[in-house]
């Protein structure tokens, strides 16, 4: 049975884009196990799209040291994806709440 899991997911992370995104995105939620993070801090990645691009694409270098242009590329694509993806649904938080205030 464990070694059934073990070969899932060897197949699954086998793919290097698959794998860059997975990574990116478990590492954002690697920063909440953190919390409460100092006033700062939360003020620093509050304000910063750069911050959170630097901080991601540092990490995801690091995984693939030594790279190759390829992999520079992934790792660029890959923190981007990430940003936006959250961003979008900072948006529909946003709008859910709106539609909270606005329906009162």
């Amino acid at each position: 049975m464990l070694k059934q899991f073990a070969d899932f997911v060897n197949i699954l992370l086998a793919n290097i884009y698959l794998r860059s995104l997975l990574f990116m995105l478990s590492g954002v939620f690697m920063g909440y196990t953190l919390q409460p993070v100092p006033e700062w801090v939360n003020h620093l990645f509050n304000t910063s799209q750069i911050l959170k691009f630097c901080v991601l694409f540092l990490t995801i270098v690091a995984t693939f040291y030594p790279m190759d242009p390829t992999e520079m590329a992934i790792s660029f694509v890959c923190c981007a994806l990430t940003l936006i993806l959250f961003q979008i649904a900072r948006r529909k938080d946003v709008e859910k709440k709106m539609k909270k205030i606005l329906n009162f």
